[in-house]
């Protein structure tokens, strides 16, 4: 959907900033930008999983809540010099859309009711 892609362009952009030679500076306002970008799809997504009942949602608000303080966590150690931007990457890649957005978020479809048009 939109939001999903969005945080792809997001990724995409700060991949650009960093093989471009964009600096420090850059790169941290990009990542700052991206992070709110992933808590307000969180946000959105919590409230859509409410409106569906999805019988899960406490345990994917929990992953959420994990999944923001560990991008967090890796965003301040990238600014201090104790982690990579290959890091950064790997968990956006790995862990952000590989696990969590291609293989959690798929979960909930089954509970999305279609829509009448009659």
């Amino acid at each position: 959907d939109e939001q999903h892609l969005s945080l792809l362009d997001y990724t995409n952009s700060l991949m650009f900033l960093s093989v471009s030679g964009h600096s420090k500076e850059d790169i941290a306002e990009q990542l700052e930008s991206l992070m709110l970008q992933i808590k307000k799809h969180f946000k959105y997504e919590e409230l859509f999983l409410e409106d569906i009942q999805y019988p899960e949602i406490n345990e994917h608000i929990a992953e959420h809540l994990r999944l923001i303080d560990e991008f967090s966590a890796m965003r301040l150690a990238y600014l201090k010099g104790s982690a990579k931007l290959d890091d950064v990457f790997d968990f956006l890649l790995n862990k952000l859309i590989k696990d969590h957005i291609v293989h959690d978020d798929v979960k909930y479809f089954n509970y999305i009711k279609p829509v009448s048009y009659t």
